[in-house]
């Protein structure tokens, strides 16, 4: 399996003007084509602040987000992206049954699960603002590694929803 995302974030991606919006978000500043929303146009894409405003909003909920290996920094990236988007710290916590594989900054591959890992963790939060988050870690990419850390959260009783986001069909497992 591979992450979705790429491996580098390109530098116009990553900056702010002085009006607090990243480059990306404005036409004078997107030279690439390149665009990138916040949780306030993803919720109006999807037609999610209606439900925010009744009161769904992931309360009493628990998503689980099954990902490989690991991001060294998704906490403190997680408080980041709050912060950013002034959003409420939620109950974030990460597991890992059968152990965490150390990362390696060096390698391209854990290096993109780490990115794919900020985007489940941060797009789950600002979605479903009040729901507990759960960071369940596979030690590796193999299917036989995803698939069990799948049983267990199953098994376990592990959260109300799964979340997976990856480049593979289900036929392949």
């Amino acid at each position: 399996m591979h992450p979705v995302v790429g491996v580098h974030l390109h530098p116009e991606l990553a900056t702010l003007d002085k009006a607090g919006l990243f480059s990306c978000q404005t036409p004078a500043g997107n030279s690439y084509g390149n665009h990138c929303y916040g949780p306030a146009q993803i919720r109006n894409a999807y037609s999610i602040e209606p439900l925010l405003d009744n009161g769904l909003n992931g309360s009493g909920t628990t998503i689980t987000i099954i990902d490989a290996f690991q991001n060294p920094t998704m906490a403190s990236d997680l408080a980041s992206f709050d912060s950013q988007f002034g959003l409420r710290a939620p109950s974030f916590r990460t597991i890992a049954p059968f152990g965490i594989t150390p990362f390696d900054p060096t390698d391209p591959n854990q290096v993109g699960w780490a990115g794919e890992i900020a985007i489940d963790v941060e797009w789950a939060h600002a979605v479903a603002p009040a729901a507990k988050i759960v960071l369940a870690l596979s030690p590796s990419d193999a299917d036989s590694d995803i698939l069990a850390t799948e049983k267990y959260v199953i098994g376990n009783h592990i959260g109300d929803v799964i979340s997976m986001s990856y480049g593979e069909a289900e036929q392949c497992m």
